[in-house]
């Protein structure tokens, strides 16, 4: 997946399980749609080993993604082992974004304020409203789209 992420300008901010945590700086995520196209490329990527995958371990391993844009914090936090740590609204209703895509039967989601950011014409990429939406934890209600 790795090569999908960087050649997006993608940061891997960290694994959670079997899970990846990607973000952007705001330029290089809405350039070109990198933080839309890194979704296509990594999921070609894993098709494109898919012999592999079925021999090495019986599964084609497949992804879904949920894409927000806003403000985070970054900090050092710990006193032995350190860490620099993103903090903010956005990193929960982005979790809550991708939680929602098996109940859409979609593979990727991404919120109002991203989509506003991203010129999907010229990306030729078709949009599809889920309508708005009440997210676990939020008192907002969030307007959702599918690719």
């Amino acid at each position: 997946m790795t090569p999908g992420i960087l050649i997006n300008k993608g940061e891997i901010y960290h694994y959670v399980g079997d899970e990846i945590v990607i973000s952007w700086p705001v330029k290089s995520g809405i350039e070109n749609g990198n933080c839309i196209n890194c979704y296509f490329d990594v999921k070609s990527l894993l098709h494109k080993k898919e012999i592999y995958f079925l021999k090495k371990y019986g599964v084609q391993p497949e992804f879904k993604a949920g894409l927000h844009y806003g403000s985070v914090m970054a900090g050092e936090i710990g006193i032995v082992k350190r860490d620099i740590a993103y903090s903010g609204d956005v990193l929960n209703t982005t979790s809550r974004i991708q939680e929602l895509c098996n109940s859409f039967n979609v593979d990727i989601l991404l919120s109002d304020n991203l989509a506003k950011k991203i010129d999907f014409d010229r990306l030729r990429i078709q949009t599809r409203s889920m309508g708005e939406i009440s997210l676990r934890g939020k008192s907002n209600k969030v307007e959702l789209y599918s690719i």
